[in-house]
């Protein structure tokens, strides 16, 4: 579900020993870790491949996977490397969800699967008020349901210290797999991330929130094309 839906966002919970980086997530979610370092891809070396679990003294348990890669692809050297790690959370919904958060080294990170819709497609048909008669829903139960999900998520982002998303496509996808290798001896800013996926997409930025209070519109016709919902992306402010 959701499959087209991501959040990207910058925290401060990144550190380039994967050692500290776990300490810091069995901390902050009081959780013991199951890690597994993913070497073997670029590197061929299966040394420190494996999976190993280290107890924090707390009674739940998370999953990281810790993932190598080359600054150089067409000459991968292990002493020149970074690392991404991936982190599944569960979250409070209707249905059971978890949430896997991925971590670069240049302090952002983005949440896969947000179950605002199916697609995305039908997430902006929602906002754009189409169809909603078709489910028997009215606008306010459509705001209320996509409240519902946002909800998984506000906590989470205050948790890893973020004040405030992109709301994205799998459309953009390309520019999210891109930023892992943006260089992490720039501090790259929110805005400045914004700018480049608005120049790149010709896409509008909007307030989540000022388009369901209908503060702002989203206008698509019914036989509308489908390039017209990936016109958008959403900015969500965290309090």
């Amino acid at each position: 579900m959701a499959k087209t839906i991501y959040l990207l966002g910058k925290s401060n919970l990144y550190n380039t020993n994967y050692m500290v980086f776990i300490e810091r997530v069995a901390n902050l979610f009081k959780t013991n870790i199951h890690y597994t370092i993913d070497k073997y891809s670029f590197f061929d070396d299966e040394q420190m491949n494996g999976s190993y679990f280290k107890d924090f003294g707390y009674k739940n348990e998370l999953s990281i996977l810790v993932s190598y890669y080359p600054l150089d692809e067409k000459n991968p050297n292990i002493e020149e490397s970074f690392t991404v790690y991936d982190i599944e959370v569960p979250v409070e919904y209707k249905y059971d969800l978890s949430y896997t958060i991925v971590f670069y080294p240049n302090g952002f990170f983005f949440i896969l699967e947000v179950p605002f819709n199916s697609t995305w497609d039908f997430f902006i048909e929602d906002l754009a008020g189409l169809y909603l008669d078709y489910y028997n829903l009215t606008y306010k139960e459509m705001v209320i349901s996509n409240l519902e999900t946002r909800d998984t998520y506000v906590n989470l982002l205050k948790q890893i210290g973020c004040k405030k998303v992109i709301i994205l496509s799998d459309y953009q996808q390309d520019f999210i797999d891109e930023l892992c290798y943006f260089p992490i001896n720039k501090e790259w800013s929110f805005d400045e991330i914004l700018k480049l996926i608005v120049e790149r997409y010709s896409v509008t930025p909007l307030k989540l929130m000022d388009v369901l209070k209908q503060r702002v519109k989203i206008s698509l016709l019914k036989d509308y094309h489908w390039s017209e919902a990936y016109k958008y992306v959403f900015i969500d402010k965290i309090k």
